[in-house]
């Protein structure tokens, strides 16, 4: 019943609009710090790579470059301890919790648009870890969550 609580509360406080910059239609974290020739290259490789997934279903790396560590990834060490690259242990800590399919589906968000220089696996992860520290992502894999597992996070 009280996971039910949260569940719901956890609908009702689903994902916010996220901001836009102007010139691209992007999120702003997907060219914040770019100067307008960044701004655009960044944005024809966010739509070459959209294209080629809705095509193949298949996600492109986009270039690699300078980067900070996801806040998700360092709020899930900071809580328990241990990286999420961990994955075995990861798995081992949440058993109710489907990791594989949170992942894939982190993975198919990176072919959607990514910050710049972010690595198809470190978007991935960084989901993972939003998933399992209460983050925005776990609003929209609730369903990927045990209710053992929920309790944890919550």
């Amino acid at each position: 019943m009280q996971t039910q609580m949260i569940r719901r509360t956890l609908v009702q406080n689903a994902v916010k609009e996220t901001p836009k910059d102007i010139e691209t239609g992007l999120p702003k974290k997907y060219v914040a710090g770019l100067d307008p020739a960044g701004k655009e290259k960044q944005m024809k490789e966010i739509k070459k790579s959209q294209k080629i997934y809705k095509e193949t279903g298949k996600v492109i790396q986009r270039k690699l470059g300078p980067t900070k560590r996801s806040s998700h990834s360092i709020d899930f060490e900071n809580r328990y301890g241990f990286s999420v690259n961990n994955l075995s242990k990861v798995k081992s800590m949440f058993p109710n919790t489907d990791v594989d399919k949170i992942l894939s589906k982190g993975r198919a968000a990176y072919a959607s648009g990514s910050r710049p220089g972010v690595s198809i696996e470190a978007w991935a992860l960084a989901r993972l870890a939003s998933v399992l520290t209460g983050g925005k992502a776990l609003a929209v894999d609730k369903d990927l969550v045990g209710d053992s597992d929920l309790k944890k996070i919550i």
